[in-house]
């Protein structure tokens, strides 16, 4: 999406409101750059959350997580594939959870 020359004006406004200094162009266009850049995050985010939601309508006991480059809430291990499990508390590693099946540790402690 192509960023207008209004829509940077108007952030250029604010910048210089909010900090009581003038902004360059240059510092206007990369703050709405920035600002467009973090709201494609929020909302690549809350469509992973949303898809977590439907897994776990399908999967009410939980299931193994199938994407790559996840981490356990708990100890921090990598938690993928058939080294997961994401349930209503969140996603861990296959250790963290057998502790939480063994009542080691309570799986809210994942939230």
């Amino acid at each position: 999406m192509a960023i207008s020359d209004k829509q940077i004006q108007e952030i250029k406004n604010i910048l210089e409101k909010d900090h009581g200094r003038e902004f360059t162009w240059e510092e206007a266009t990369q703050a709405m750059r920035d600002l467009e850049n973090l709201a494609s995050l929020v909302i690549e985010m809350a469509n992973d959350d949303r898809r977590r939601e439907e897994m776990l309508k399908k999967h009410p006991n939980g299931l193994h997580f199938e994407d790559s480059g996840c981490c356990c809430q708990i100890c921090g291990n990598p938690a993928s594939k058939e080294n997961s499990w994401f349930d209503k508390y969140g996603l861990k590693c296959m250790i963290c959870q057998e502790a939480i099946n063994a009542k080691i540790i309570p799986g809210s402690i994942a939230e």
